[in-house]
């Protein structure tokens, strides 16, 4: 899965700065990436069919789907990221780690597409 090898490559640029901290923040951080591509699909999907005029989801509905999907994408991901699978995770990752800069900019370009789309939607 394409956010394995992103919570590795965050966990590792900041396990050693930060320690016990950086499980914390690769979690915050794999749930905004996460989040944010889920955003960037709902809205989308909303936007395309406000032009094909379906009225199958408002604006409102969409705020709503996100939050509860937040929520769920975080349990998701404590439950997935603790313990034993980081560790497997981390024994195993042979691949280059991925730049910094593309670790901040995919959640934001994806959380900015997203807005355009509601905003066209």
């Amino acid at each position: 899965m394409f956010t394995d090898h992103y919570y590795i490559s965050f966990f590792n640029r900041f396990k050693k700065r930060y320690k016990r901290s950086a499980i914390l923040f690769t979690q915050i951080y794999i749930t905004l990436l996460e989040l944010s591509m889920f955003t960037l699909l709902l809205t989308f999907f909303t936007a395309f069919s406000n032009q094909m005029r379906l009225d199958v989801i408002s604006k409102s509905s969409v705020w709503v789907i996100i939050l509860v999907v937040a929520g769920l994408i975080w349990f998701k991901n404590w439950m997935k990221f603790t313990g034993k699978k980081r560790n497997v995770l981390n024994a195993k990752s042979k691949l280059k780690p991925i730049p910094f800069w593309q670790l901040i900019v995919v959640p934001l370009v994806s959380f900015g597409l997203g807005l355009l789309f509601l905003q066209a939607a």
